[in-house]
């Protein structure tokens, strides 16, 4: 099955879940860039709270396609997403086997975000151990075909977990289990078991797309 997408920044544990489906991933590139979406954006649970990490980007026209958007490192943004991540995982199972990595790919300083997304995704791939053919738009269409599931804008801040229930798992800080969070929650959590996992709460979906 041909899946289509939009390229995340540390994807949602239900975007990842959502790829297991597909033997093969086109990414949206030719579409507007739309603000305020999980394009420059993931969410990480922290000690005191659902903390947002966010990559600034240049100033972008409403005519800007997504492969356009430039990366800003006029903000200090890389250590403060570090800071952050190892604030929150340091502690983690599996922090000292996936950090160097990670750690790598947010101060490689990318010039587009479109290529720091496909990085990110492509080592949060590697680690669950999961290949996918991986490929981008070269024009934007409106719609598919039935053989092709287009998943794009299908996942939303603040509007979590409208399709996938979910079984708990350990994590770091609280007691009160926080669902949908970045992919690297679970990977930092999980390790090993996020690949089985990302596949048992596939099996219990709400909605169907």
């Amino acid at each position: 099955m041909r899946l289509i997408i939009e390229p995340h920044y540390f994807p949602c544990i239900e975007y990842v879940a959502a790829l297991l489906e597909a033997d093969q991933l086109s990414l949206e590139v030719n579409e507007f860039y739309i603000k305020q979406t999980y394009r420059n954006r993931c969410y990480i649970k922290t000690a005191n709270q659902i903390d947002r990490l966010s990559v600034p980007i240049q100033n972008t026209h409403k005519g800007t396609k997504f492969k356009d958007v430039r990366v800003d490192y006029s903000q200090r943004w890389q250590k403060v997403h570090w800071g952050a991540i190892f604030s929150a995982y340091g502690n983690a199972p599996f922090y000292e086997h996936l950090k160097d990595e990670i750690h790598a790919i947010i101060f490689k300083k990318h010039e587009f975000l479109l290529d720091l997304n496909i990085e990110t995704l492509t080592l949060c791939l590697n680690f669950l151990r999961h290949h996918i053919y991986i490929d981008t738009t070269s024009v934007f269409q409106a719609s598919y075909e039935n053989d092709i599931q287009d998943l794009r804008n299908q996942f939303v801040p603040d509007n979590q977990s409208t399709t996938y229930m979910y079984p708990t798992y350990q994590q770091i800080f609280g007691n009160e289990f926080v669902k949908n969070l970045s992919i690297i929650d679970l990977l930092f959590c999980m390790g090993n078991y996020s690949l089985p996992y990302l596949k048992e709460i596939g099996n219990f979906k709400v909605l169907n797309f």
